[in-house]
């Protein structure tokens, strides 16, 4: 069976990279942003697009790395 994991709750870099050697590649908590009302969601995924599109980066709320 193959799952995929995303981690909830990272707030520090260590357990980031705790994850990352484990090979868990999805996070998500207040490392990589801090909570946001639901009506402040489309707002900052059409900024965090716009920013993707200007400098091809990976967005900051997921780790590929």
């Amino acid at each position: 069976m193959k799952l995929n994991i995303i981690a909830d709750g990272v707030k520090k870099e260590y357990q980031r990279k705790k994850l990352i050697n484990k090979k868990i590649l999805l996070h998500q908590g207040s490392l990589y942003s801090p909570p946001i009302h639901a009506s402040e969601f489309p707002i900052k995924l059409q900024a965090n697009n716009h920013k993707n599109l200007s400098n091809d980066s990976v967005p900051s709320t997921i780790s590929h790395s």
